[in-house]
């Protein structure tokens, strides 16, 4: 008991010097690397981003790695994000149990857009060249469990970004997450220092990464025999803006078939979030296929599909 009661501290006096270090940095429109906060999994988002008490399996890497020692055996997840204006986004995950160890986890997030003409005003209809942007991050993650209840996990980032032909930049960044669960209705609380790293460097100017804060909890609100209703909320503090609050919820009914649904609040433009998910077993492994949509106002609408293996 007295463990897991200093563990607990442990974990509130990260919280407190987190939010002090995120409520410090409120530059708008002053980072880079904006597609690091991006919604990378179809049950994240569907969820409105309120998952990083709730991510289980290989997208823990990115949600809350100390999430990680919850993953048996192995786990592998494959994402797609359709975005707006032919912009596609790719994660990919893996984590294997390490028993005792902990768990160790590799991903990879891949921004990218079609080739486009290069332009100028004397060859309005191109010059004949062609660019594209590609942005890609290479993660290695770690956890372990420090009770049966309370564990850490840490990502490391290698970061590169190319533009332009020539113009390749690269940075380096950390996460550090923690997360306590129960076995009471499934509550937990999680909390995540995300893109904490160095900057990088445009036109002889210097962009840090969108330093993010994110604290959130969750539990069973409704328990039947066959059916479950998780319900979420979390709070977000990006450097560049206000605090975003997001709630989220999944019906879950057999362990098989999953509804969810999210809101976002003072978000500038993403409001409502819905998707679904199915869990197909395959003697002794599961496969589940999740899709998710959300809504961006005028923008339009995003769509991502995932799919978890667990092995």
């Amino acid at each position: 008991m007295k463990h897991t009661i200093k563990h607990i501290s442990s974990v509130l006096l990260l919280l407190a010097i987190s939010t002090q270090s995120a409520m410090a940095y409120d530059r708008p429109g002053n980072s880079t690397a904006q597609f690091l906060k991006m919604e990378l999994t179809p049950a994240g988002a569907a969820m409105a981003g309120s998952y990083i008490m709730h991510s289980r399996g290989a997208e823990s890497a990115i949600y809350n790695p100390a999430a990680m020692i919850l993953v048996n055996g192995s786990s592998v997840t494959v994402n797609h994000t359709e975005w707006f204006a032919n912009i596609s986004l790719d994660f990919v995950s893996s984590v294997i149990d390490l028993n005792s160890y902990g768990a160790l986890g590799l991903s990879l997030t891949s921004f990218y857009t079609d080739q486009m003409l290069v332009r100028t005003p004397l060859q309005p209809e191109g010059t004949g060249e062609t660019f594209g942007v590609v942005h890609n991050r290479f993660g290695l993650s770690y956890a372990k469990g420090l009770t049966d209840h309370v564990s850490f996990g840490a990502t490391a980032s290698y970061i590169r970004m190319h533009l332009f032909s020539g113009k390749d930049q690269s940075a380096v960044s950390s996460d550090i997450a923690a997360l306590y669960r129960t076995d009471e209705r499934d509550f937990s609380f999680g909390l995540k220092i995300a893109n904490f790293g160095s900057s990088v460097t445009f036109v002889e100017k210097d962009y840090p990464l969108p330093l993010n804060f994110t604290f959130g909890l969750g539990m069973n609100a409704l328990e039947f025999k066959n059916q479950v209703l998780y319900m979420s909320i979390t709070g977000s503090k990006p450097s560049g803006g206000e605090t975003i609050l997001s709630s989220g919820a999944e019906w879950k009914w057999a362990d098989r078939v999953f509804i969810r649904g999210g809101y976002k609040f003072n978000h500038d433009l993403e409001s409502y979030s819905i998707g679904a998910g199915l869990e197909i077993p395959l003697g002794g492994r599961k496969l589940t296929i999740n899709w998710s949509m959300s809504d961006y106002a005028q923008m339009g609408v995003t769509n991502r599909i995932g799919m978890d293996f667990q092995l």
